[in-house]
């Protein structure tokens, strides 16, 4: 019996019109890329979404999804495992998986309830993908969730395994201010959720108490980040215990909300990411989880999925798939140490490749691999520098890194070097001593680089700050601080060149539109007027003023 639930009608035939026109549907391309701008077409489109699994080994094995929606997952379980069945409560999301999959011939289609389907056969792997916390809703029973993932475990093999993902009632990002995914408000799953049938998810160690008392003994959990629905990093246990900095860096951007921009900020997210990393309770405030479970940990399908971590140590990886040459980030332990490897997503892919715009060529290349950079990374000193301080400050520890990096890339012929390119505060680490140590440049520019477009480069990549600056910055514009740096460093401004630049430089990385858009959305950021200043603690200077203004009209009222 199929089951009501939908997106919206208008919504889900628009999802289901493009990946009936789209020429291609792997589980790494980006369908209807133009379109991301709207949640649920991203969703269910991005390639990202398959980045929650990329890690595991499926060759060979039989799996079961179960609400598989409209197949963004299931493309990818098809392409890797031996067999696929998708259970799928709702006709028309049943439609769209179908025709993501229409070109694969290895997987079969069951719509209905979870609760009431019966299958002969049995599976290696069953994967309950952002469902189970719907068990309230459509599963009968006393404890729904708990009869979910018995009947779930009722099509595994002996031996075989559950892959969970649902998200973290007590995540960071609804401390930070994101509403509750489900329900759309404020705190819901702090406070414990309204009194049900309600979407109801869990907190880490519940969630495995409750795999455990349906019989899953042998747990491994990874977490993904921002979360589950569109993972850019994926972490395992053993890096959240062992490597703090880098869980923390990993951990460390905003979670993604089904709702759009997050209506209430209350703190910078990086900085608290990484003093919950370092004190030991990330696992506990990830904003999501991937469950590993099985009922034996000598279970050979475990110990298939989990191949890279047993043979090569990994402990975590990052992806890069909204752009023409996808990779995937390894990082890896080795006696202790944390080393670093970059790879095309594909085996067969190109170690190196060129890209010709009108007047720009940049060549990609696989970074040597190496160890992991030590220090803080320059974001988040940047960060904390515009939370902590006042504006000047700021814009001083930025002209000083600047200084510093002119210095390190400039050339005889007045140009930068051309690897200087990558060469952004996203990729420099600041260690003791202010020493500097950039890592994973990819990208270079042929002939060098101006150093008035590096300046670009180094502003756009402080858009994070954007909430952070305080509205009595000295200057209300990224292009006033552009200029600003410009003349301080006797650099000759060329913003229009500069603009042109950047926009062929982002137009060969990725399919992010025509150059004309992406120049016109790169100065529209630049000429933003004012930077909104959201978090609490910037109230404190008003309180001030509003303060004294209070005390100078009561005097005036005593007289």
């Amino acid at each position: 019996m199929a089951i009501e639930y939908s997106d919206g009608s208008a919504i889900e035939a628009g999802i289901l019109a493009r990946l009936q026109q789209a020429p291609a549907k792997g589980s790494e391309v980006s369908i209807a890329r133009a379109d991301y701008g709207e949640w649920p077409v991203r969703y269910h489109l991005s390639p990202e979404r398959s980045n929650l699994f990329r890690h595991l080994d499926f060759s060979g094995l039989e799996v079961l999804e179960l609400g598989a929606g409209m197949g963004a997952i299931s493309r990818f379980l098809a392409e890797n495992s031996a067999r696929l069945t998708v259970i799928e409560g709702a006709q028309p999301r049943l439609d769209a998986l179908s025709s993501r999959l229409a070109d694969l011939g290895n997987w079969k289609g069951v719509l209905g309830n979870v609760q009431d389907v019966v299958l002969e056969e049995k599976f290696d792997v069953v994967c309950v993908i952002g469902v189970l916390e719907y068990a309230e809703l459509y599963i009968k029973g006393t404890d729904p969730h708990l009869a979910f993932l018995k009947k779930a475990l009722s099509f595994l093999k002996p031996g075989g395994v559950l892959l969970l993902a649902i998200e973290n009632a007590i995540g960071l990002k609804y401390w930070a201010g994101s509403p509750e995914d489900h329900t759309g408000r404020l705190f819901d799953s702090l406070c414990g959720y309204p009194e049900a049938p309600t979407p109801r998810t869990f907190c880490w160690r519940p969630m495995k108490a409750k795999l455990a008392q349906a019989g899953l003994t042998s747990i491994d959990t990874y977490f993904p980040f921002p979360d589950y629905k569109l993972p850019k990093h994926v972490a395992t246990e053993r890096c959240l215990d062992a490597f703090a900095p880098l869980a923390a860096d990993l951990a460390g951007f905003p979670g993604t909300s089904p709702q759009g921009a997050v209506p209430l900020a209350l703190f910078p997210e990086s900085l608290v990411a990484a003093q919950i990393a370092q004190a030991g309770v990330l696992a506990e405030m990830s904003s999501s989880f991937l469950f590993l479970a099985t009922s034996s940990a000598d279970s050979s399908v475990r110990r298939q999925l989990r191949v890279r971590e047993e043979r090569q140590n990994e402990v975590a990886w990052s992806y890069s798939l909204l752009r023409h040459q996808p990779t995937r980030t390894c990082f890896t332990e080795k006696n202790a140490e944390l080393y670093v490897e970059k790879e095309p997503l594909h085996v067969s892919g190109k170690l190196s490749q060129s890209f010709q715009g009108p007047d720009l060529k940049i060549i990609w290349s696989v970074p040597l691999p190496g160890r992991v950079a030590s220090g803080e990374n320059a974001l988040r000193r940047a960060v904390r520098t515009a939370y902590f301080q006042e504006a000047p400050v700021l814009a001083e520890f930025i002209s000083k890194l600047l200084k510093q990096s002119l210095k390190r890339w400039r050339t005889s012929e007045g140009l930068l070097a051309p690897e200087s390119l990558d060469a952004t505060f996203a990729n420099l680490a600041i260690g003791p001593q202010d020493h500097l140590e950039w890592f994973d440049l990819e990208w270079r520019v042929e002939g060098g680089m101006p150093a008035s477009w590096y300046v670009l480069r180094l502003i756009l990549s402080l858009q994070v700050l954007e909430n952070l600056t305080p509205a009595v910055a000295p200057f209300r514009t990224w292009k006033e601080f552009y200029l600003h740096l410009c003349a301080a460093h006797q650099i000759e401004p060329a913003l229009e060149k500069d603009l042109a630049r950047e926009a062929q430089f982002q137009s060969l990385v990725a399919p992010v539109g025509d150059l004309k858009s992406i120049c016109q959305a790169l100065s529209r950021t630049l000429h933003r007027r004012r930077f909104p200043a959201r978090f609490p603690r910037r109230a404190r200077r008003w309180e001030r003023h509003l303060g004294r203004a209070t005390e100078a009209l009561r005097a005036w009222l005593r007289r």
